[in-house]
């Protein structure tokens, strides 16, 4: 089996002051599993050339090279019968996408992606799940996009934008979104707690 494990540590400690609607991400899941499902299509078109690790590098074996090239005369590299591609861009019986309130599960259950992904003596790795810095800032604009919405639900003021550790806002943005005592008191907007 081959899966990505997420899980959302430290919240409760950071937001237990507050009625934060960030104790539940069940419905954040569904699209990370889409942003993910795309970038497996994008490694799969690219031949792994999307990944961070670069191009498949082609079987060491020459003759188990034939072997697959006989038997699936018309597949790409990494798509011979089609299983481990099919359950990590869409949804087959190895399809793996659980989830819950603070934790998701994203892969195959086809027990051979394992070495597809890390490589064996025989075999050189293929990096099946090797998603590269466009994907991962899908997902952080993702995450961002649906974590503002759900606070502007609530009914919270949030900065236009997220805020580093020890950068602040101005006196006008602190007005907009209600913190006046921001600039008497030094208070950390809820952005910059993010």
């Amino acid at each position: 089996m081959l899966k990505l494990d997420f899980q959302v540590v430290g919240m409760n400690r950071l937001f237990s002051l507050i009625d934060t609607p960030l104790r539940d991400f069940s419905a954040d899941w569904p699209g990370v599993f889409t942003i993910l499902e795309d970038a497996e299509k994008e490694q799969y078109a690219s031949l792994g050339a999307a990944g961070v690790h670069g191009e498949w590098a082609p079987h060491k074996d020459p003759a188990y090279t034939r072997r697959v090239e006989r038997k699936y005369p018309l597949a790409q590299i990494e798509r011979a019968s089609g299983r481990v591609f099919y359950s990590l861009t869409g949804r087959t019986g190895d399809s793996v996408r659980r989830s819950g309130a603070m934790w998701m599960e994203f892969g195959t259950e086809a027990r051979y992606a394992r070495w597809q992904q890390t490589g064996t003596g025989k075999m050189v790795a293929r990096r099946l799940m090797d998603w590269n810095e466009a994907v991962r800032t899908k997902l952080e604009k993702y995450f961002q996009r649906r974590i503002l919405a759900r606070y502007r639900a609530k009914g919270f003021a949030v900065s236009r934008g997220f805020l580093s550790p020890g950068e602040t806002i101005g006196a006008g943005e602190a007005r907009r979104i209600g913190l006046a005592a921001y600039e008497r008191e030094a208070m950390t907007p809820l952005s910059a707690a993010m």
